[in-house]
């Protein structure tokens, strides 16, 4: 029971530091997933205004078709702008159908042999004939074998209600250019579920086509959030996932946030998830460090408490050795074998201050024998700036006053400073009062507690910088965040609806569909025509070119048929050729083979090269050859046009930047085709050339990872 009053303070100590530092942990903790939540719920947000800006899109593009007198009669003409508004979206859309009032496909395209098809049992079909306003379906498997969403806007006459007109949008791809982007950390990533509760898109293999009480029905914390989603509720949550043997999976703690997607009668729920214990990994320097410092300040705890208990034993000793001191006299022999054997130094001096007592320790540090110690001032072992302030002390302790034990500077017979815990006690040394000093050395003590001191201010100054640095990087990704989607939802609503419009009447017009035009009207709305083209196409690269650098855009990597997509390409543009009055030249050799890469855009690669050749070719020939050279398909396209100057090689693939030609603006361009076809080769694993001379014509050579034949 000796030194329980001791132990006492030390636990209460103990558990104050404890709870102190547990605390700043748990804070640090909280914060940090508040950030990361809030950095998912801004992906989910972007990811939920793509989507709803691609159909907001769609929605004012088919209902200016809605109104058109030849989609609502279906002649040629109707066919005709139905056929141009899917090439014009070639790439976003599957098909363009125009159902009648029945639910019979009266056309449909590029299938035209599914005209005449009823379709009425389709519960998106039926509720359009039920309904007569917009309908957007739900995720379904399309009769291509491919998932998709249908879009269907009502068609009126005079009469009434005569039908729809829809399009077939491919879901995997709209849900991979806005959902499949988005990672948080190594291992966060965004997925989706309808509101009948169906995964229809997840990076996770074997979840997509599955409800969420299917999967997780051992997780009910993720089934209470998922339903939460699917009501159209937004918020953050905590859930866990079971044990997955199957595929090797630990069940884990992962933290969501969630928010839905509203399309007219249609409703998606986009929920981005991390694992709990990959978001405090971010935290486990401050973590490691922690312990360390808890370490340190219990064992300097530790050392306080016994070292005050081994002040407080010896004052008590000398206390009652004062109060009977025949029995301190026959046991003086022990005693002082018991002081001289110390560890720590023991001084006795009288009322003078004159020292009439050492123990070994005292000789030992104090490099001198008996005889140089005692008879001298206990003063002169003091360190010279403190002699004022202990002289006083000493003043004071003889003249009656209890002082705590203090800290104090000594020389040592080396010279060097020591450090000590002073404790001092009246005592009658041979039968004159003095007074007793106990000098404990705590310079290892000092040292520790100054690094563990500076350790502690370095890590809060770290603690405090990087949580001002996360917090301004937090928020300018969040501006950023903001102004980019601005940004691209005022490009795409703003500038490429009412472009649309512009094509689509002046296409219209063109054609005479309205009355007959003059040559100079021709003229005049061809200029119109070839101007909002070329305005529409910078407004498309600007847009690739801004997905590209942000890393937004994602490339399918799938066996590609390059042959059929060259086909195409000169289908496509030899009218353009025939224009100028160019030869034009198609020449694929029988082994190409297939490529591996994203179909899509390697038609625009493609097209962008054909185009720049027949655009910088007055006479002579355009040429597309094709071949197969051991592992990669090599694409050339050959012009007779006015070539390339050596120096201005190096301009080439960079953006906004244009060959100067000697005749200013003589070739118009946004000064991005390039530069957006070399990302598009670089991000497919190929490569893009040049070689060229002035006045002899140019020739642009692709390459792509050819797809491994089976030996």
């Amino acid at each position: 029971m000796r030194y329980t009053r001791q132990v006492v303070i030390f636990l209460v100590l103990l558990v104050l530091c404890g709870f102190l530092l547990y605390s700043s942990y748990t804070y640090i903790e909280s914060k940090t997933i508040d950030q990361v939540n809030d950095e998912q719920a801004v992906h989910a947000q972007q990811a939920a205004a793509g989507i709803e800006n691609v159909f907001e899109v769609y929605n004012a593009s088919l209902s200016f078709l809605a109104d058109n007198e030849h989609i609502i009669t279906l002649d040629e003409d109707g066919r005709d702008l139905m056929r141009d508004f899917y090439n014009n979206h070639v790439g976003e859309i599957s098909a363009i159908t125009r159902v009648d009032e029945q639910g019979i496909i009266a056309y449909t395209y590029p299938v035209e042999s599914s005209t005449g098809a009823n379709i009425s049992s389709q519960s998106h079909v039926r509720e359009e004939l039920d309904t007569h306003s917009v309908v957007i379906s739900d995720v379904f498997t399309a009769v291509q074998g491919f998932r998709a969403v249908a879009f269907h806007v009502p068609v009126f006459d005079d009469t009434g209600y005569r039908g729809s007109i829809a399009i077939l949008i491919p879901f995997d791809t709209l849900a991979q250019d806005n959902l499949g982007t988005i990672k948080i950390l190594d291992s966060g990533y965004a997925w989706s579920v309808s509101k009948n509760g169906v995964v229809i898109y997840s990076p996770v293999p074997g979840q997509t086509g599955r409800t969420v009480f299917d999967l997780f029905n051992s997780s009910p914390t993720l089934i209470s959030m998922a339903q939460d989603a699917m009501d159209g509720s937004r918020g953050t949550a905590a859930y866990w996932t079971s044990e997955d043997p199957a595929r090797n999976l630990p069940g884990m703690k992962f933290q969501a946030s969630y928010l839905p997607v509203t399309m007219g009668n249609t409703r998606w729920s986009i929920i981005v998830s991390t694992p709990e214990n990959e978001i405090l990994g971010t935290i486990q320097g401050f973590r490691n460090n922690l312990i360390i410092f808890s370490a340190l300040l219990i064992l300097s705890l530790l050392f306080f408490t016994y070292y005050v208990t081994r002040a407080e034993g010896i004052v008590k000793e000398e206390e009652i050795r004062t109060k009977a001191e025949d029995a301190l006299r026959e046991s003086e022999e022990f005693n002082r074998s018991l002081v001289e054997n110390l560890p720590d130094i023991i001084l006795i001096y009288d009322k003078n201050g004159t020292v009439t007592f050492a123990n070994k320790t005292a000789m030992t540090i104090m490099g001198r024998p008996s005889s140089g110690i005692i008879g001298q001032s206990a003063l002169s072992f003091v360190a010279d700036y403190q002699r004022e302030e202990i002289a006083q002390k000493m003043k004071e302790r003889l003249s009656g006053v209890q002082l705590a034990p203090y800290e104090m500077d000594i020389r040592t017979g080396s010279g060097e400073v020591m450090t000590v815990l002073l404790q001092a006690v009246p005592v009658i040394y041979r039968k004159e009062p003095g007074v007793l000093l106990l000098m404990t050395d705590i310079t290892p003590r000092k040292q520790a507690e100054e690094k563990i001191l500076e350790a502690h201010r370095d890590l809060e100054k770290k603690v405090a910088e990087r949580t001002h640095e996360l917090s301004e990087a937090n928020i300018h990704l969040r501006e950023l965040d903001r102004l980019k989607s601005a940004f691209l939802a005022t490009m795409s609503h703003e500038l490429r609806t009412p472009l649309n419009s512009i094509i689509g009447f002046t296409g219209i017009l063109l054609q005479e569909l309205a009355g007959p035009l003059n040559k100079e009207q021709k003229k005049q709305m061809g200029m119109v025509s070839d101007s909002a083209e070329h305005l529409l196409a910078l407004i498309n690269d600007v847009l690739d070119i801004s997905k590209i650098e942000a890393g937004e855009l994602r490339l399918l990597v799938e066996p590609v048929d390059v042959r059929l997509v060259l086909e195409k390409v000169g289908r496509t543009m030899k009218p353009q050729a025939n224009k100028k009055s160019l030869a034009f030249e198609l020449d694929i050799s029988p082994d190409v083979g297939m490529a591996l890469g994203d179909a899509r855009r390697v038609e625009q690669v493609v097209l962008n090269l054909v185009s720049n050749a027949i655009k910088f070719t007055d006479k002579g020939t355009v040429r597309i050859e094709c071949s197969r050279t051991g592992d990669q398909v090599v694409i050339r396209i050959m012009d007779t046009g006015i070539g390339i100057k050596k120096e201005d090689m190096g301009k080439l693939f960079i953006p906004f930047s244009q060959v100067e030609t000697g005749l200013s603006r003589q070739y118009e361009g946004t000064g991005l085709g390039l530069s957006i076809c070399k990302r598009l080769v670089d991000l497919m694993e190929g490569t893009i050339s040049v070689e060229s001379e002035p006045g002899k014509g140019s020739t642009f050579i692709v390459t792509l990872p050819a797809e491994r034949r089976n030996s």
